[in-house]
């Protein structure tokens, strides 16, 4: 996700030219109106910002990270040749595996009720339910 995340950096700051990049559009004093189109080549699965919004980058000298989040983020096209991920070491696939559920998760669980696809994608599997201090749970008829 790095990299993508990178490339839409790139992309903001290829488009304001006049801004600086960081103290500027990632400190939000100004607010992103124009960006390049990104398009995205995976190279693994679970990414996740091939189809974000948002953008993490982390300045250099303060290791401080920040989050941008914009449409104009959102990738053109994200591409994926399932066959290659078979050629994936065991223990990539494996943390691929934990971030999509850590993800997953923290979408479901949060008291934001307005991510009904992430919703229904966790509940599908059945073993997602909200903890009562969140309100009633969000689980799919025939999940229960």
């Amino acid at each position: 996700g790095s990299v993508i995340d990178t490339a839409k950096a790139i992309a903001d700051g290829v488009a304001n030219p006049e801004l600086d990049l960081w103290d500027d559009l990632w400190m939000k004093k100004v607010p992103l109106e124009r960006s390049l189109p990104v398009g995205v080549v995976l190279t693994i699965p679970a990414a996740g910002s091939e189809s974000s919004d948002s953008a993490v980058l982390t300045k250099d000298d303060t290791l401080e990270k920040r989050g941008l989040g914009s449409d104009l983020h959102r990738p053109r096209f994200a591409i994926l040749n399932p066959d290659l991920t078979a050629t994936l070491p065991r223990y990539q696939v494996a943390c691929g595996v934990v971030d999509i559920m850590s993800h997953t998760m923290d979408r479901y669980f949060n008291p934001i009720t307005t991510n009904q696809l992430t919703d229904e994608l966790a509940a599908s599997s059945g073993h997602f339910q909200r903890p009562a201090s969140h309100g009633p749970s969000r689980r799919l008829p025939g999940h229960e």
